[in-house]
Parts: C-alpha cells; structure tokens; sequence
C-alpha cells in the first residue's frame, strides 16, 4: 500500500508541476533582470542542459536497468517523475529573465497565439489518454505490484493521434514554446533549449524504439511524421 501512496503522490506532482509549467510558459515574459545578460544566459543554459540530462539519461532503459537495483520496478517510473518535477522547478524557481523583448503582438493575433497555445497544452493531456496515461504517470505499475498483478506486455499500438504525427506530446510542447504573441530573449533561450532536447530526446527514443519493435517501428516511421504533420523530415 505505501508503494500505491508513493505513486499517488509523484502523480500529483507531476500534475501540479505540468499546470505550472504551462503557466510558467504562458506568463513569460515577467520579472526584471537581476543578473548581467551574459550570467542570465549562463544560468539559464545551465537549468536546460540540467533538466535536459535528467529527463533523457534516467528515461534510457539502461540506466532502467541500473536504477532498478535499488528502487522497485513498480515504483522506478514514479521515481523518475519526482526527479522530474524536482527539476522543473528549479528550473522555473531559478529563471533568469531579460529585459531584451524581440517582438510584441496584441490585439486578436495575440489572442489567437494564445489559443494555438492552450491547444497545445491540451493535445499533450490528450496524448498521454491514447495509449495509458495512468501506466505513464507511475500509479498503474504500483497498483499491479500491490495487487500483486502481472504488468501487460509491452505491445505497439497507433491510436489516432499517433497516426497524426509519432511524438503528439512533443508537437504540443513544441506549440506551447513557440507560438507566443510576445518574445523576449530569455524566452528565445527556453524555446531553443528545449527544442534542442525535445530532438535529441526523439532521437534516442526512437533508436530505443527500433530495438524493441524493429521493422513495425521503421515502417510506422514511413508512415507517419515524427513531429510536424505533413512533414517527413526527421525520420
């Protein structure tokens, strides 16, 4: 049972954190800049690379593997997400922002940004319900385990969304970032930042992917844009 408690609170973290993050994006740009422009950047560099490195490495089955020496594999993935969480508000606790603004829209084009936005948010809630958000939120692994159920096994299933483009929840992160009605160059940083791990995670995922589902994998990858749909350029 306290393995069930365990994922029920990294659930309710990494809910909070999401919202708050979301917002975090949505309210940038705010405060005024308390460091010089070239510490900022550095800072700010240093918060990506951090949750870039924690996301990535800990998601990798080898370090799955590893990791699962020490903690039990029906609590590893509520695990990862408390480290997750933990990382994100440091980041968004140690943000430094820049008064340098690039551009400012207003009127209904910037309503209309902040629309696309919010449908971004909700096509990354909406993509965790298409395969098994509470398995991808930790509590399913933990309440098998507690019920002493076996986990299913691992299959390869393209519900609509993934039939759309292969990362949805990426796409919708990806929406958040950049279609903002006001620009400002600590909010560049992020959106690059994050862009960068966003691909560099896809590829490592993907490589992972190859391995455990070989030829059904490559052709789904044929089939199906990884993050723009109608875009076949990242394969």
């Amino acid at each position: 049972m306290a393995g069930v408690i365990y994922a029920g609170f990294a659930y309710s973290a990494a809910l909070l954190t999401a919202l708050a993050f979301a917002l975090f994006v949505l309210l940038l740009p705010r405060g005024t800049a308390t460091l010089a422009p070239l510490s900022a950047v550095l800072v700010d560099l240093a918060l990506i690379v951090l949750l870039g490195v924690q996301h990535s490495v800990m998601a990798r089955p080898g370090f799955k593997r590893w990791f699962t020496q020490y903690v039990a594999p029906s609590l590893e993935r509520s695990t990862y997400l408390l480290a997750t969480v933990a990382v994100f508000w440091l980041l968004m606790g140690h943000w430094r922002f820049w008064p340098l603004t690039l551009w400012s829209l207003d009127g209904v084009l910037a309503l209309s940004l902040r629309a696309v936005q919010v449908v971004g948010v909700l096509m990354v809630v909406f993509a965790t319900f298409q395969f098994d958000h509470f398995r991808f939120f930790g509590l399913k692994p933990a309440w098998e385990h507690w019920r002493q159920r076996a986990a299913p096994e691992d299959g390869f299933h393209t519900p609509w969304l993934y039939r759309q483009v292969r990362h949805p929840m990426m796409t919708g992160f990806l929406v958040l970032l950049w279609c903002v009605p006001q620009m400002t160059a600590d909010h560049l940083l992020l959106s690059l930042g994050l862009t960068a791990y966003i691909l560099i995670g896809v590829h490592y995922e993907e490589r992972d992917l190859r391995r455990s589902f070989g030829a059904t994998y490559e052709a789904y990858c044929q089939r199906v844009p990884a993050l723009l749909p109608g875009f076949r350029g990242l394969r």
